[in-house]
C-alpha cells in the first residue's frame, strides 16, 4: 500500500514561517536606494534530517536574490517530508517578496 507524501514545512506552520521571514529578512540597501520591488523565487532541499540544502534563486531581480538566500540559510530545521514512515529528501519552491512600504 502506497501512500501520499506529508510534505515539509518550517516548524510552526505558515504563520511561524512568515514570522521568521519578518524577523530576518533583510532588504538590500541598493534594492532601496534604486527603488527594486519584486518576487525571488527559491528551490531548496529539505534533507531527512531537516536542514535546508541546494538553495539556489530560480528568478526574481538580481539585487534581491542574494538576500533571499541568506534568510533560508539562517532558518532552523524544518520538519521532513515524510512517506510510507520515513523522512525523505524533497525539492520545495517558495516565492520570496520583497516590497517598500510607501512612505
Amino acid at each position: 500500500m502506497c501512500e501520499f507524501p506529508i510534505p515539509a514545512e518550517f516548524p510552526g506552520g505558515t504563520i511561524a514561517w512568515h514570522k521568521f521571514l519578518k524577523q530576518n529578512l533583510v532588504y538590500p540597501e541598493i534594492a532601496i536606494d534604486q527603488n527594486i520591488q519584486g518576487t525571488v523565487i527559491v528551490q531548496f532541499k529539505v534533507c531527512t534530517d531537516g536542514t535546508l540544502c541546494d538553495i539556489e534563486v530560480i528568478s526574481g531581480p538580481n539585487e534581491l536574490k542574494e538576500s533571499a538566500v541568506q534568510v533560508f540559510k539562517k532558518s532552523p530545521k524544518w520538519t521532513p517530508t515524510r512517506l510510507n514512515g520515513r523522512n525523505i529528501k524533497d525539492y520545495k519552491r517558495q516565492p520570496i517578496t520583497f516590497r517598500l512600504e510607501n512612505e
